[in-house]
């Protein structure tokens, strides 16, 4: 062993050294659960340079632009004539208002969708009608057919001389082609991309994603959910696993769109970083929205809600453990990705043994990514043995993201029921709360049950080893998938 081969020895370990004596103190100070830090800290001692890598691109929550812009965004200035004067559920207003979520409003008109050609069809009509202002944002937004026919109408609507914004995720829409950004500007469109991945401009971060999917017209209406842009979400595509897909969202009509413009507006300041592209403060053409009768049972209680890594406490994560530890009759849940952290997991492990109808509605076994659904079937197991019910939608993807408790609660957005949603990314959820939508959402819960299977415990015991320890493996992969 000659000596300048000990010095490259010697040297290797320095720079381990130093590399573990800054990402281990930082472990341990932003990482609260002692699990998640002594796996990162193995990680980096184990795995010399990947490890602490992974830990500095995936792991570390902060970021280091300001993130009180996204918190904050422009000053969005309403009439605010549908907001709730009295809560509806006191409790979940208190814990709204105390994590600084105060967005309840009344006199909305509520239309789901489950079907992507009505739901693009819908929203064409809409944007057609335009006469002011077009928002758009979507996680993924594909220069597909679909994408095309969107930016077409965008085009259009852009030499009428209207102002249209378009916000896409970076890493979610990483195969959108420049031409298809260039077409789009040259048209007069405002376009940019969330945190773009580039070393010039700040630290690479490819973790924080912006799930949330937006159409705003005119600040009157809009449509937010799970649908993305491209042909798989239309049941074009020609992949075995979206031969028939089927997804959650909706069109609002009333003051809630107020928040979701709020919401659009802040994301749109941090992304674009130009103060003469923000979102006008009060258009001279909004004018005051009609008042609406909030005992008319077609006028429905509305609650948006917004998650993300600039919030201290997820608040999309708050309202589901709310709702799951609070319910008396059922949790339906659905959700594609199905990897719940520990509390979420024994809320409603714990609702299962109380007698509670605990329903978990996620993909088959055909997949579009296998990592998370073998995770979720380890997931799966321990509330199926708590007495829950898992089903498995078995005409093709199963991509809303839905729950209902009981006879009183229901919501549809961005976010699953997952590490990723609740703690990573940027979500979006509206939470219902008047008979009509809630019923609604009940129906469809119980048309996508109607065409799923139930996994049985006989299915369990039946699994082969190698399936056992290939679920095992990749829940250790939960905190990002």
């Amino acid at each position: 062993m000659t000596l300048e081969f000990l010095g490259q020895i010697s040297l290797g370990v320095i720079i381990h050294t130093l590399i573990l004596a800054f990402t281990i103190p930082r472990i341990l100070r932003i990482k609260r659960d002692a699990t998640t830090a002594i796996a990162w800290i193995w990680g980096a001692l184990l795995l010399p340079y990947l490890g602490a890598l992974a830990f500095w691109t995936l792991g570390d929550p902060e970021m280091r632009r300001p993130l009180r812009r996204v918190v904050r965004g422009p000053a969005i200035f309403f009439s605010r004539k549908g907001r709730q004067r009295r809560a509806r559920f006191p409790q979940l207003h208190q814990l709204m208002e105390n994590l600084g979520e105060t967005t309840e409003t009344v006199g909305n008109r509520v239309r789901f969708f489950v079907r992507g050609k009505l739901l693009f069809r819908a929203i064409a009509r809409d944007l057609e009608q335009a006469r002011h202002e077009i928002c758009v944002q979507y996680f993924i937004l594909r220069d597909d057919t679909i994408g095309r026919a969107l930016a077409e109408v965008l085009k259009r609507k852009a030499a009428e001389g209207l102002r249209v914004y378009v916000l896409y995720d970076a890493m979610g829409s990483h195969a959108l082609r420049r031409s298809f950004i260039r077409e789009l500007r040259q048209a007069g469109i405002l376009i940019h991309p969330f945190l773009p991945i580039s070393i010039f401009r700040r630290r690479v971060q490819i973790n924080f994603r912006n799930h949330r999917k937006l159409v705003i017209v005119d600040r009157r209406v809009a449509y937010t959910g799970g649908f993305n842009v491209g042909r798989e979400y239309a049941n074009l595509s020609t992949e075995q696993w979206s031969r028939r897909w089927y997804d959650a969202h909706c069109r609002i009509d009333g003051p809630a769109v107020e928040h979701l413009t709020e919401e659009f507006a802040a994301d749109w300041a941090f992304a674009a970083e130009n103060e003469s592209e923000e979102l006008e403060a009060e258009p001279r053409w909004l004018d005051d929205p009609a008042d609406r009768d909030p005992h008319d049972p077609s006028m429905g209680w509305l609650m948006t809600v917004s998650g993300g890594p600039d919030q201290d406490i997820n608040r999309i994560r708050a309202l589901m453990f709310w709702t799951f530890v609070r319910a008396k009759k059922r949790i339906w849940i659905a959700s594609p990705y199905f990897v719940p952290d520990q509390g979420i997991l024994d809320a409603l492990m714990t609702a299962a043994h109380s007698g509670v109808d605990v329903r978990i509605l996620a993909q088959n076994n055909r997949p579009d990514k296998y990592l998370p659904y073998w995770a979720a079937s380890y997931f799966a197991v321990p509330l199926i043995e708590a007495g829950a019910k898992v089903y498995q939608y078995e005409p093709g993807m199963m991509h809303a993201k839905m729950f209902l408790v009981d006879d009183r609660l229901a919501s549809i957005g961005s976010a699953n029921v997952d590490v990723r949603s609740l703690s990573l990314n940027f979500e979006l959820n509206c939470v219902f709360g008047s008979p009509r939508e809630v019923t609604e959402i009940e129906h469809l819960f119980e048309e996508a049950f109607d065409e799923s299977w139930v996994v049985t415990q006989t299915m369990l015991e039946s699994r082969s080893l190698f399936r056992r320890v290939l679920e095992n493996f990749s829940r250790l992969f939960a905190p990002v998938l």
